[in-house]
């Protein structure tokens, strides 16, 4: 949902917001234009959330209290609330599955999903069988969820159990002791993260520890994974995910764990799951030995807003990790903008972006942004300005710092080529 105006009407807000997504996840052509790698980007950071159909604005309300990623004004016999959402929501709100969700029911509608611009979730709402048919059309690669719908919380922690990325609860909980019981349940479920059989410590090969809680896990493994294979140094690294305590121990013991990202996605869910797995102290004790040691955590979006030490806007009840000295302002860039590399942040190495662009005489790229955070009131001495935001000089956001290095900690308000310079950092400084 793009930020709004402080002008718009509220009548006109909640229009938009009920228009969070396209009515369907496939356009009329191959090319991705800059709506379809937004929405992309928002749709990889639904992984590990949970949306809920609800019939009023004061549930939709409380649902966003306890953590949900998009709410949906329809129940699960097909009634559709009469009621707009009002201003004071700030996650995606849909009239329909239908906007909110790619729908799967059948093994027909699993071979119709093989098309290059799809972005949104899948919804599976038949078969729970019809999961690994989902996975295997995707392919492995993949960054989009697959959601299970659930008619209750007892579905719920079945769907989870059985891998699905995310839940779709077909009606509000009727307690709050439900809901955090299935935060519960995803916490315990995502917490047993198969520890990979292929990671030889015979060979000496080092982990890069993905967050995999709740957000776009799935892209940074997959961006992370190209980087390696770009460096050609898959058989010294290798990708795994976090998700509780023993898995930080699990590879620290093994004197492997060289590196740890916190992905984006959606931070007040982040910081109940954290909290409720533990997963904070775990991490700050990461962060605390890496600064003696040759391990560094890139943080993005999300990440980097938890990592901050200190509140700016729309941070006030998010985890606060202490990994950056800087105020961090949430929810301040959402499209796509320009991006000015500093000339010492190996540019010549973010080849995601275009050829045209890559032989620009400057240091500008292009970016996209999903509802991404700024970083201000950080100590010039200890701080690496990697990156700003290039905009039109009326724009109070012109230069605004949406990249920084502080020791072995990175912060990006993006993630378009980020992962390269990241990877080189660490193949430079073993």
């Amino acid at each position: 949902h793009p930020r709004m105006d402080i002008n718009t009407t509220t009548e006109e807000k909640a229009e938009r917001l009920l228009n969070g997504m396209p009515t369907n996840g496939h356009g009329g052509d191959d090319t991705m234009t800059v709506d379809d790698e937004l929405l992309t980007l928002m749709v990889s950071c639904l992984c590990g959330g949970i949306k809920i159909c609800v019939q009023s604005h004061q549930q939709a309300l409380e649902a966003q209290r306890l953590g949900a990623v998009g709410v949906i004004f329809e129940n699960s016999n097909g009634n559709k609330a009469t009621a707009l959402p009002h201003e004071s929501l700030s996650i995606p709100c849909y009239k329909s599955l239908d906007d909110a969700f790619t729908i799967v029911q059948s093994e027909k509608d699993v071979k119709d999903l093989v098309h290059p611009k799809l972005v949104s979730p899948i919804l599976v709402t038949s078969s729970q069988c019809l999961l690994a048919a989902v996975k295997d059309c995707l392919g492995a690669s993949s960054f989009i969820p697959v959601f299970c719908a659930a008619n209750n919380v007892e579905e719920a922690e079945n769907a989870l159990s059985n891998k699905f990325d995310g839940i779709l609860l077909m009606n509000m909980p009727p307690k709050n002791e439900d809901m955090q019981r299935l935060l519960k349940v995803q916490c315990s479920i995502h917490g047993s993260a198969q520890l990979p059989d292929t990671l030889s410590f015979k060979k000496k090969r080092s982990a890069i520890g993905v967050v995999s809680l709740q957000g776009d896990y799935l892209l940074h493994e997959g961006r992370l994974r190209e980087a390696l294979r770009h460096f050609a140094v898959e058989d010294q690294f290798e990708v795994v995910r976090i998700r509780t305590p023993d898995d930080i121990k699990h590879y620290q013991n093994n004197d492997c764990l060289r590196a740890i990202v916190l992905p984006g996605g959606w931070s007040n869910l982040q910081t109940q799951l954290f909290r409720r797995n533990k997963l904070d102290e775990a991490l700050t004790e990461f962060a605390n030995s890496s600064r003696d040691k040759k391990c560094y955590i890139l943080c993005v979006c999300a990440g980097w807003i938890l990592a901050r030490s200190r509140d700016g806007y729309g941070c006030e009840d998010r985890l606060l990790l202490n990994f950056f000295d800087t105020v961090i302002d949430n929810n301040i860039l959402h499209g796509r903008y320009k991006i000015r590399l500093e000339p010492h942040t190996h540019s010549e190495e973010y080849t995601l972006f275009t050829d045209e662009e890559k032989a620009s005489s400057n240091d500008d790229r292009w970016g996209i942004f999903s509802n991404a955070p700024v970083a201000r009131n950080f100590p010039k001495e200890t701080t690496e300005i990697l990156a700003r935001v290039v905009m039109p000089k009326s724009d109070e956001r012109d230069g605004a710092v949406v990249g920084i290095r502080q020791g072995n900690f990175f912060g990006y308000a993006f993630h378009d080529g980020i992962h390269r310079p990241f990877v080189k950092t660490l193949i430079t400084d073993t």
